[in-house]
């Protein structure tokens, strides 16, 4: 009905739902990253304090195999 009656809003309401979707897909690709991310860094920071202190962190706070992604980890759970 918008589309006959009142074609220049239903046009923009055409446009504001794509961008709502590429959006969207924006925020949960940069949330997939940021997990990436900070899984990366965890994993560096572990096996650092490892290093150094020679204590068995990873055993201790669980670990990633290389690779897997925290996802994965959660659903392994």
């Amino acid at each position: 009905m918008e589309e006959r009656y009142f074609p220049k809003v239903a046009e923009k309401h055409g446009v504001a739902n794509a961008h709502a979707r590429m959006t969207w897909e924006r925020v949960k690709e940069s949330t997939r990253d940021g997990r990436e991310w900070v899984g990366r860094n965890v994993d560096w920071s572990v096996k650092k304090v490892q290093e150094v202190t020679g204590l068995k962190v990873r055993d201790v706070v669980g670990s990633r195999r290389e690779g897997e992604s925290v996802d994965e980890v959660k659903k392994a759970d």
